[in-house]
């Protein structure tokens, strides 16, 4: 027992760790060193060098520092051969190219020292530059390191060396003054951190040589890059200090965790007087990591100004997620509406989406279903803070942005409790292109009407259908995979991408009594779960070309009319993928682009040429006109399978033989009229008149006619 909650305090501070992990702060990757000694090209070295590959690899600076001594005998032999041959100690520097592209000079030393009473006359030169260069995320590999405008050197005495080091999740690089001299502690005023950052995470650098050959290290808690002493036993040129004609040293480090203001000593291993020596402080600054605030509210006024009453929905969630589709940080929304990102969880320069959801996650996780609160809907999202509040036209409860240095305030949420649809005798035709129209059919008259529900949705999908466990319709973006959640009031919210299904245009979609929401494209049908926006596919074992599809509730498939071939109704099984031919044939082919079920299991159809509303026999095909309708190319249906269609019919039924007395042993002729005062006529209506007892049948004859737009089956069986 005592070894299981060990177990489990162990696994509760590992996913802490998990949750709690901090952003990347400025990490050494690696450096490499180069160095050459001598006259002409052999003195200035060849840098080809080899990125090495970091932990994040992004944010990397190359920093480049260089330490070099010249020695001459005719007054000349500096650094730079494009400036006039003058003897101050300006910091003359030549330009850095990494991979074709200019480095920024950060700072740089330099010091001479020329001796005209000697024969010939003396001159001694001490340079160290420091160059950055912010790496691409392309950029990997070994890159070229070349320098324009420096000079060739002249003699056997000079060296220059090169410590070349790369950092990562690094904003920039500043130099902080002063310089100072091996063998001296010197310290400077620390950098202010950024915004959302502690001082302890910024890194220090600090590079430094000297004229002497020798080893060069470091103080306790610097970490070293490189360092480089570049031997050299030439004495045929002339030197101010007799002391030292030996070569030079280079030393390169850094320092995290620093929370005052940074000090170190660069140490000699030798002893003994130098011409000259120096050494800089460079503070490596992480990148900025912001708090981002705004409200959520209670928009009644529709999409154009988002405002209205504070509100978090009865409980809801900002949750923000990185490219990575990664929960970063989830934000409860305050029963006031307001929400906060704390700093410390995103970083400057990341682009991030902000969901409202009232659904939270795992830090580090999978990013969680983006949905609201029953009855709640999205009108639109502003990040600008500034009135009149204009929706960012998405629509979708979400906000992207890219994160800047400083703090970002003023987000808005607009959020409406939306009415639902529910399962009821109501029909539904969406049409318009490239803005689709909601549409309720209106059977009270014949023909029937169609009235608009709200206005253009301003955007164009289809493949409509009504969940009758939610009461909410359900459509897709044309052209994409993604999913909305359309309201009784004509607006709509995107609820985002179903995982598994390709992006197409689905022009066929219905919802069963179960709340599964199915699309049929072509050779494939797709079974959607709404709740978690995940899809199975099946494939048809026959190709389809239609254009929407009705679910039976009594057999349980679904039905759809071929937009190509015979134009004939045929049968899908939703478990299989099975298609069957019904039929008949077509002729002409009618394109039907709505369909509709009634729970009782009948099939109605809206032709996309406006030649009206049908219904449909599910046995044989067949297909009988009810009334008229609009005509459109971006037509489709929907209506809650949980529900009965309905069309309102007045039936009446007549007997008469036209007779006061009857008498026996003669023949009686009996009119029955059934019939409609509409103003819908009905279809499979069924008049029973059964012969009184004793009354052979071969005693009775009958005939029956049909007026009009209407059939008939009678039979002996059945009048």
């Amino acid at each position: 027992m005592m070894k299981l909650k060990q177990f489990l305090a162990l696994l509760l501070v590992i996913i802490s760790i998990g949750i709690y992990a901090q952003l990347p702060i400025p990490t050494y990757v690696g450096s490499q060193k180069f160095s050459a000694i001598g006259s002409g090209a052999s003195g200035i070295p060849t840098i080809n060098f080899t990125i090495p590959s970091g932990v994040t690899n992004k944010n990397r600076i190359m920093v480049i520092t260089m330490s070099g001594e010249r020695h001459n005998t005719s007054g000349k032999n500096f650094f730079v051969n494009s400036y006039p041959d003058d003897f101050s100690n300006a910091i003359n520097t030549w330009d850095t190219y990494v991979n074709g592209i200019k480095a920024v000079f950060a700072n740089g030393y330099h010091y001479n020292i020329i001796t005209f009473t000697t024969t010939p006359t003396i001159l001694q030169n001490w340079k160290a530059v420091a160059y950055y260069y912010m790496i691409p995320d392309s950029v990997t590999g070994t890159v070229p390191i070349t320098f324009a405008r420096l000079a060739l050197p002249q003699t056997d005495n000079d060296e220059m060396s090169f410590i070349v080091s790369v950092y990562e999740n690094v904003k920039g690089f500043q130099y902080l003054t002063p310089p100072f001299i091996p063998d001296v502690s010197a310290s400077v005023t620390a950098v202010t951190a950024p915004s959302g950052r502690t001082a302890a995470e910024i890194m220090y650098m600090v590079n430094g040589g000297t004229t002497q050959e020798t080893d060069l290290s470091l103080s306790a808690g610097w970490i070293l890059d490189q360092a480089n002493k570049v031997t050299n036993i030439t004495t045929s040129a002339p030197s101010v200090s007799s002391s030292e004609h030996d070569g030079i040293a280079h030393v390169v480090g850094h320092r995290n965790g620093i929370t005052g203001n940074p000090n170190v000593t660069i140490s000699r291993s030798e002893t003994g007087s130098v011409y000259a020596s120096n050494a800089a402080f460079h503070a490596l600054i992480p990148l900025a990591s912001p708090g981002i605030s705004g409200n959520v509210y209670n928009d009644a006024d529709g999409p154009a100004n988002i405002n209205g009453t504070l509100t978090n929905a009865g409980g809801t969630y900002v949750n923000v997620i990185n490219s990575n589709n990664n929960l970063v940080y989830s934000a409860a929304v305050s029963p006031g509406g307001a929400f906060t990102i704390p700093t410390g969880y995103v970083e400057e320069g990341s682009a991030y989406r902000l969901e409202l959801s009232e659904n939270t996650g795992v830090i580090g996780a999978a990013a969680p279903l983006k949905v609201l609160p029953t009855n709640w809907g999205i009108v639109g999202e502003n990040q600008t803070g500034v009135s009149p509040f204009v929706n960012d036209g998405a629509n979708d409860g979400i906000i992207n942005l890219t994160v800047a240095a400083t703090s970002i305030t003023g987000l808005r949420f607009g959020i409406t409790n939306k009415p639902k649809f529910n399962c009821n005798t109501s029909m539904y035709l969406s049409q318009g292109f490239p803005s689709t129209t909601l549409y309720r059919v209106n059977t009270s008259t014949n023909p029937v009407t169609y009235d608009p529900i709200g206005v253009a949705s301003g955007i164009q999908y289809n493949a409509i259908g009504i969940n009758p466990v939610d009461g909410y319709m359900y459509g897709m973006i044309i052209g994409s995979n993604q999913v909305i959640r359309i309201y009784a009031d004509g607006t709509y919210s995107n609820l985002g991408a179903v995982s598994g299904l390709p992006a197409s245009n689905y022009w066929s979609g219905e919802i069963d009594e179960e709340g599964n929401y199915y699309l049929i494209s072509e050779f494939a049908l797709y079974k959607i779960n709404l709740t978690t926006l995940t899809s199975i596919k099946r494939t048809l074992s026959i190709g389809l070309q239609n254009n929407d599809s009705a679910f039976n509730p009594i057999n349980g498939l679904l039905y759809t009319v071929r937009t190509n071939g015979s134009g004939s109704l045929v049968s899908v099984d939703p478990s299989t993928g099975t298609v069957t031919e019904i039929g008949p044939a077509a002729s002409p082919l009618i394109i039907f682009g709505a369909l509709m079920a009634s729970s009782t299991g009948q099939i109605y159809a809206v032709a996309n040429n406006g030649e009206g509303l049908y219904q449909f026999n599910i046995t044989t095909g067949e297909r009988v006109r009810i009334s008229n309708a609009i005509g459109s190319g971006n037509n489709d249906g929907a209506h809650c399978v949980g529900a009965p269609i309905t069309f309102e019919a007045d039936l009446y039924v007549s007997k008469t033989d036209i007779k006061n007395n009857y008498q026996p042993g003669t023949t009686n002729t009996y009119t029955i009229v059934a019939g409609s005062n509409g103003p819908f006529g009905v279809m499979g209506a069924t008049v029973s008149d059964p012969l009184p007892a004793g009354i052979p049948a071969a005693n009775v004859s009958y005939s029956a006619v049909a007026s009009a737009g209407a059939t008939t089956n009678a039979n002996r069986g059945n009048k």
